[in-house]
Order: structure tokens, then sequence, then C-alpha cells
């Protein structure tokens, strides 16, 4: 570029912002790495935070699997084994006993299931004589 000279007119100056090379100093290079370091921090914090997170909720998942398990198989059978309180009657010549749901007041209501009579209930007493069979 040549020298203005006097007798040169003016020409006014345009102007236009690019992006251009820029070394950074010693101060802003600090402030970077300063930077730096509290993003990575950040991040270790975000990533535990989040690991910690999947751990509880894959726990809720796996518990809401084991409940969804349970319900589908009771739907399928139709049915699921609960403790019931039962009136026994024993058939010792038959090695036997039937259970039979009680009802609320008491009484023996409906036959459940028929079991073989096992060691420990032979020791039991048994009233006189075997039951006479229920119309």
């Amino acid at each position: 570029m040549s020298k203005k000279t006097k007798d040169e007119p003016e020409t006014p100056v345009v102007k236009e912002t690019i992006q251009a090379k820029h070394t950074f100093t010693q101060d802003e290079r600090n402030e970077l790495g300063m930077e730096l370091s509290r993003t990575c921090r950040a991040i270790g914090t975000m990533e535990e935070e989040k690991a910690a997170t999947a751990k509880d909720y894959a726990g809720r998942i796996q518990i809401a699997e084991i409940k969804r398990d349970s319900l589908v198989e009771k739907i399928a059978s139709g049915y699921e084994m609960r403790s019931t309180e039962c009136a026994v009657t024993f058939y010792p010549t038959n090695r036997s006993k039937d259970y039979w749901r009680l009802n609320l007041d008491g009484t023996r209501g409906e036959f459940i299931e028929r079991r073989e009579m096992t060691t420990s209930d032979f020791q039991l007493t048994i009233p006189d004589g075997e039951p006479k069979e229920e119309k």
C-alpha cells in the first residue's frame, strides 16, 4: 500500500468483522484453565448423579417388574395360594386327611383337598371311629 500524499482525498474506512486468529495471553490461558477445571468437575458431578439415579431407577424398575410378573401369573392361573384356616378330618385306615375351609361362624365349609397323613398325624389323639360320610 502506498503512502497517502497531501493531495489525495481521504476515503472513508469500511469496517467488517471477520474471524481472525488471536493468540491468548498468559492471563487468558490461566482463566481458560480455571474454566476447564470447573467444567470438568461439573461433568464429573453430573455423571455421579446420573449413575446414582440410574441405579435408583433400575431398582424401581426391578420392583415393578416383580409385581407385574406376579399379577400376570395370578391372572393367567386364575388363583393364588393363601394361608387358609381349615377343619381337618382324619381317615387313619386310608392314611388320608381332608381339609375343609372354615366358615366365618366356625363351621365346616367347602372341601379344599385330600392329603396323605404324615407320621406326626398318627401321633395325634384321633377321636374314636371314622366320621360318617356327609351328603
